[in-house]
């Protein structure tokens, strides 16, 4: 059975850093990288790329994958940014429901503080929607500048009464990793659970950033 978590980001939050250097050390090639193109040059600068793969599309991500028939391991698959959130959800979803070799273990997003300092309504709305389905919150590049916004990002999701961890990641502290990647599941989104484990009423479907009118459009979009 392969775990897989998956890394929702923005642009230079350090989250591929943090976790290969982290996971690399105490996990060898047992634990598997799965990114998003835009990544490449990054992840190039590392001395071994052996258990780093790469996809071009959201579609069928799991089919860009193979774990040389080491099914024990853990996958983490990183999400793009600059792709539509609610697509890859979707299509990560049929995956697992297709595919009875994986199992996800839990959604983390990792923010880069300096975006905090002048949030617009899209930024605000994209980390609304990535609190939604994230059983951890993990905010990178935290300074004295930033540190007021990262406090009220924080207090916002509390007031929410989000059941998410959040952290503030100092990329040094490899050991924070443990803590990140722990197997309760925080999240307020039920898309994942077991079918068998929904209430009557609950469906798939009906999640608020997936759920779709008749034009074909989200009901509600994410930027």
């Amino acid at each position: 059975m392969t775990k897989i978590y998956v890394i929702i980001e923005t642009p230079d939050s350090g989250a591929f850093n943090f976790f290969y250097d982290a996971l690399h050390e105490s996990s060898g090639d047992s634990c598997f990288f799965l990114l998003p193109e835009y990544l490449k040059k990054e992840a190039e600068r590392k001395e071994s790329l052996q258990n780093v793969a790469f996809y071009e599309s959201v579609e069928n991500h799991l089919k860009s994958f193979s774990t040389n028939d080491n099914t024990d391991g853990d996958l983490l698959l990183f999400f793009s940014p600059y792709n539509d959130l609610s697509n890859q959800i979707e299509s990560l979803l049929s995956d697992l429901t297709s595919e009875e070799n994986y199992q996800l273990i839990r959604v983390i997003t990792f923010i880069d503080a300096n975006l905090l300092c002048e949030v617009s309504n899209s930024i605000q709305t994209w980390i609304d929607a990535t609190a939604h389905f994230s059983d951890a919150l993990c905010i990178t590049n935290r300074s004295n500048e930033n540190g007021s916004a990262v406090g009220k990002l924080f207090k916002r999701y509390e007031q929410m009464r989000y059941p998410m961890e959040t952290y503030t990641i100092a990329l040094s502290k490899k050991t924070q990793v443990t803590n990140i990647l722990n197997s309760t599941t925080r999240r307020i989104s039920h898309i994942f659970d077991p079918v068998d484990m929904l209430d009557d009423e609950e469906n798939v479907e009906d999640d608020i950033y997936l759920r779709k009118l008749f034009s074909g459009n989200r009901e509600k979009s994410i930027p």
